[in-house]
């Protein structure tokens, strides 16, 4: 029996402040889907480590940018080469301090929680109603 009370007994709030107290997360697609929790990551700060086998990651986060977050990425499903990915993201972490974390979280509060999302929405919608 595993004891999920321990983390699930947390309120949300409490279950928040707990997973952004850590530098770095770890972010596995389901097929090579561009999850949610890249971005929840860097919402909170955290330095994001994904597989080098999302699709359309860099057409979401360009390669560039993803190098100045930075988001970490490793190849291969094994221990070694995510151990090897959460050293190098712990270290840039501590490289970039306090700054790093905010100019993470204010990238993704600007282009990537809901209300972000559905203002690039209408404005692609207004754009294309004036082309009708």
């Amino acid at each position: 029996e595993t004891n999920l009370r321990k983390y699930f007994g947390l309120s949300g709030r409490e279950r928040y402040a707990d997973w952004a107290s850590h530098k770095v997360s770890v972010c596995l697609p389901l097929a090579g889907d561009l999850s949610q929790r890249l971005f929840d990551a860097l919402l909170a700060g955290q330095i994001p480590i994904v597989p080098a086998d999302i699709h359309d990651l860099d057409l979401v986060i360009p390669p560039e940018l993803q190098r100045q977050l930075p988001v970490v990425r490793f190849e291969r499903y094994t221990t070694d080469d995510v151990i090897s990915a959460y050293r190098k993201a712990l270290e840039l972490f501590d490289r970039d301090g306090f700054e790093g974390t905010r100019q993470r979280h204010l990238y993704a509060v600007e282009g990537h929680t809901f209300p972000a999302r559905i203002g690039k929405i209408v404005k692609i919608a207004e754009e294309l109603a004036t082309q009708l």
